[in-house]
């Protein structure tokens, strides 16, 4: 006769079942909006950190041409220019300036230093107008913490004149410990707050769209 399991069975089994969720989870928040290929495809930026331990890459379809959607991701910063287009109190910490267009700013080129959070700025790493700009921030040698990150905007053209908008963020971090603060607080921050980020740049450029 089978024995029904024990606590301990118990427990480990719901403790499996706790572990294949977060795996699942993770992965849908990691990757959300993108399919298979778009998260297996390399994109600009991925040579900056080969070695990245952590990757995720967003997807959605914009409403738009690439005209409409390429400046409000080439204007992206704070510090005088239009912010990241999320939450409104992250964008007030962060002090944008505001989320219209804004005139008079040129595409970003490498070696650009954008204003972000930290006292580090956002550098641009990669430049390709109008349907590439690639954001780095490397924390100086010789910190025992460190976390070394891209992040990548690639736009082309979707069927029906859309825009299909890629964001794809690779992390390297050490030592070994990071992995927690990664995993725990960096990788979730960025799945909500890029996702609102995207949705916000869709809302923008769909409106130029719709005004025209």
């Amino acid at each position: 006769m089978v024995q029904p399991p024990g606590v301990v069975g118990r427990i480990g089994g719901l403790l499996g079942v706790a572990v294949v969720a977060g795996v699942l989870v993770r992965q849908r928040w990691l990757h959300w909006g993108a399919t298979l290929q778009e998260r297996q495809r390399l994109l600009p930026g991925d040579e900056v950190l080969p070695t990245a331990q952590s990757v995720s890459t967003q997807a959605v379809t914009i409403a738009a041409g690439i005209d409409e959607v390429w400046p409000w991701v080439a204007q992206m910063g704070y510090g005088g220019r239009a912010g990241f287009y999320s939450y409104p109190l992250v964008e007030w910490v962060g002090g944008a300036r505001d989320s219209r267009r804004i005139q008079g700013l040129s595409d970003p080129s490498a070696g650009d230093r954008i204003p972000y959070f930290t006292p580090l700025p956002l550098v641009v790493v990669v430049a390709e107008a109008p349907r590439v700009v690639v954001l780095g921030q490397r924390v100086p040698d010789g910190r025992k913490a460190r976390i070394d990150w891209t992040w990548a905007f690639v736009l082309s053209e979707s069927c029906g004149g859309r825009t299909r908008l890629l964001v794809r963020m690779r992390s390297y971090y050490a030592p070994a410990w990071m992995r927690v603060v990664v995993h725990l607080v960096l990788e979730p921050a960025h799945a909500v707050l890029g996702r609102r980020q995207m949705l916000g740049i869709a809302q923008r450029a769909e409106a130029g769209t719709r005004q025209r």
